[in-house]
């Protein structure tokens, strides 16, 4: 089952060894964690939606100005296969399965085809979104464990100096945070670069 929000940060407290950093005084602030897991979930690959829209009246554009289309990724500059669409469908449902090319326009989508499409017919758009906690997570258990290593790295680096860094615990040993956090957050960039996406743009037919 996903963890909440709550169970997120509590499991960087233990990666963190509690509630406190060890032999500073300094505590793990719930407001820093939070922010740290939201800035975390637009380091993630972002997920994958598919939306069906109606096409309102005959013509080569739909409205995108529906709630769920409005936190998609930030696009390529300009308007051509933004990045945030994979792609758009039309014909639906069609084998071979018939995807075209698109320019955004703010709330307008505008489909590249050879003929208007008819009021009332369907059409996919897929689209990139960041993850979300709420209301519910979309996050899986693998990408569960990149999040919380990445804001234990963050949290890491963020209660040190980098020109110091070296914090003494109640044994004199001397803790190097900000190398530490660097080292863990390196791992955890490889890990993600290894699962990023490369936009591409393929021409779709028109027809």
């Amino acid at each position: 089952m996903a963890k909440t929000a709550t169970e997120i940060r509590d499991t960087v407290k233990i990666l963190l060894g509690g509630d406190t950093v060890v032999g500073t005084g300094k505590v793990w602030e719930t407001t820093e964690l939070d922010e740290l897991i939201t800035q975390g979930l637009k380091k993630l690959p972002p997920r994958q939606e598919k939306y069906t829209l109606t096409v309102a009246a005959e013509g080569k554009t739909v409205d995108l100005s529906s709630e769920a289309l409005q936190d998609l990724l930030p696009g390529f500059s300009g308007f051509t296969s933004p990045e945030n669409s994979v792609a758009v469908e039309f014909k639906v449902d069609q084998t071979p399965i018939q995807l075209r090319n698109f320019e955004r326009f703010g709330n307008t989508l505008h489909i590249k085809l050879s003929y208007k499409m008819a009021a009332g017919d369907s059409l996919y758009v897929y689209c990139r979104k960041y993850h979300v906690l709420s209301p519910a997570s979309t996050l899986t258990p693998d990408i569960e464990d990149l999040l919380e290593r990445w804001v234990e790295a963050n949290a890491l680096m963020m209660k040190s100096n980098p020109r110091i860094g070296q914090v003494a615990n109640n044994n004199n040993e001397v803790t190097n945070y900000f190398q530490i956090g660097a080292q863990k957050l390196a791992l955890v960039k490889a890990e993600l670069s290894a699962l990023a996406r490369i936009p591409s743009y393929i021409e779709y037919p028109e027809s």
